[in-house]
């Protein structure tokens, strides 16, 4: 970790080896730097014990096929490594520790210029990074968010909509917008008038996860509520999965700022609070 007490990080995992964090990593030529030509996922490490790796790496590598990006067979067993070493690295890998961890892979290196990737295909950019867990404010937990209702609307049809791509400039737009009107967060819409971009939603009688469609992603603890459905949640909360939702019933929802960092085994995830949209 870097300086005691500053919460940056003190090391990087690029392509199979630990870095300095304020080290050089990526050559100006990488994809992912000059095109947004990646994929990604976010997830939480507690203790030590990545939380829903398999679910995560399993959608990471969707995205990346979903791009066309090749990724090597045993990438999952790489990355899992990776993320240990890492948060050993950083002494986040104690009892109690507790990381948000990110996972980035780009097309790679390639010199040539244009969009289109030359054959045959190169070795994709691996990227880990993890940072400890900072907890939200006590506001936010006891009354909500207030949310700014984004101008940029996402397109259903976008076949892109269900990758989880490095491509966000959307995402930075939308959050600069909902600051200078003093918002905690931004929603999008879709271009029908429905939520999107949420992975999971919690009220306090019910964890909901969205299903694929609406321009938003299946997120990993989404990918579990069947197994929730049938095994029964911890603390007996009833589990389902729902369509798209329309903007009005926004209210009265809570929403998540560490987002798939959070697991459905966190006792903090029932606690009451409200989507405040200005």
């Amino acid at each position: 970790m870097g300086p005691e007490g500053s919460g940056r990080p003190g090391h990087v995992w690029v392509d199979g080896r630990l870095q300095p964090a304020d080290a050089p990593h990526l050559s100006a030529f990488d994809r992912g730097f000059q095109l947004g030509d990646g994929v990604f996922e976010t997830l939480r490490v507690r203790g030590g014990v990545p939380t829903e790796l398999a679910e995560h790496t399993s959608r990471l590598r969707r995205s990346a096929e979903g791009l066309a990006i090749p990724l090597p067979p045993a990438v999952e067993a790489t990355i899992a490594r990776g993320i240990a070493e890492l948060v050993e690295a950083e002494g986040l890998d104690g009892p109690e520790g507790d990381a948000s961890i990110r996972i980035t892979v780009s097309r790679g290196r390639i010199l040539a210029r244009g969009l289109l990737p030359p054959e045959p295909d190169i070795a994709p950019t691996i990227v880990i990074q993890a940072w400890p867990v900072v907890p939200a404010p006590p506001g936010h937990v006891e009354r909500g968010l207030h949310l700014a209702v984004s101008a940029i609307r996402r397109d259903p049809e976008n076949p892109l909509a269900s990758l989880k791509t490095t491509s966000r400039a959307d995402y930075v737009v939308a959050r600069l917008v909902a600051r200078r009107e003093g918002a905690d967060d931004a929603l999008f819409l879709t271009t029908d008038g429905f939520l999107s971009e949420a992975t999971t939603a919690a009220r306090h009688d019910a964890i909901v996860a969205p299903r694929l469609g609406g321009a938003g992603r299946t997120g990993a603890t989404g990918g579990l509520v069947d197994g929730r459905r049938s095994r029964g949640c911890p603390r007996g909360l009833p589990v389902e999965q729902r369509g798209r939702c329309p903007a009005r019933h926004a209210t009265g929802w809570r929403a998540d700022r560490i987002g798939c960092a959070r697991s459905l085994d966190d006792p903090r995830t029932d606690r009451p609070g409200g989507l405040h949209p200005r």
